[in-house]
């Protein structure tokens, strides 16, 4: 299998996991999210977010299965690196905002907002504080599975060349 191959596979791996914990913490599970999502409703915001699911499961399987080349190279190619910057940008938001609180930097961190804002209590447990770094972890691992399957997504070979190919290996079955 080319490395290719195993990434697109990979970000779908992530892809799965990361609708798989949207699905138990909206059915009220609590690990790695200790307050309850708000309820599902079918607003602008929860249709947009819907759609990212399906397009960022759809996307890393199409660069890696024959069906992908229906999606025109250059859309296929955009959508996993909007992926990469979205999750990334995300991932590293986060991140920064944990560092400027936790250093003292900035007690409002990248929104204004204070960790009892965030958390809903002024001393989190570390369970609530390691959750969220997780979090944000997972976001940008995301964003860098994103970014490697957009790198090594090639674009199809035009006819000619596959022909090329295909006759090489002919006449090289023959001897």
């Amino acid at each position: 299998m080319r490395a290719g191959t195993r990434t697109g596979y990979a970000t779908w791996a992530w892809v799965l996991f990361f609708i798989a914990f949207h699905v138990y913490w909206y059915l009220g599970g609590r690990f790695g999210h200790p307050s309850p999502l708000p309820e599902v409703s079918f607003d602008v915001f929860g249709v947009v977010v819907t759609a990212m699911f399906v397009v960022g499961a759809v996307i890393p399987l199409a660069a890696v299965q024959s069906w992908g080349r229906v999606i025109p190279h250059w859309l296929l190619v955009a959508a996993l690196w909007t992926g990469c910057a979205v999750l990334t940008l995300r991932g590293l938001a986060g991140i920064l905002d944990d560092v400027l609180r936790t250093t003292g930097l900035g007690p409002g961190g990248l929104t204004g907002l204070t960790i009892e804002q965030v958390t809903g209590t002024a001393h989190p447990g570390p369970d609530i504080i390691w959750s969220g770094r997780a979090t944000d972890a997972c976001f940008t691992l995301g964003g860098l599975l994103f970014g490697l399957t957009a790198r090594a997504t090639r674009a199809p070979e035009p006819p000619e060349a596959q022909e090329r190919r295909a006759s090489g290996r002919a006449a090289h079955t023959r001897r």
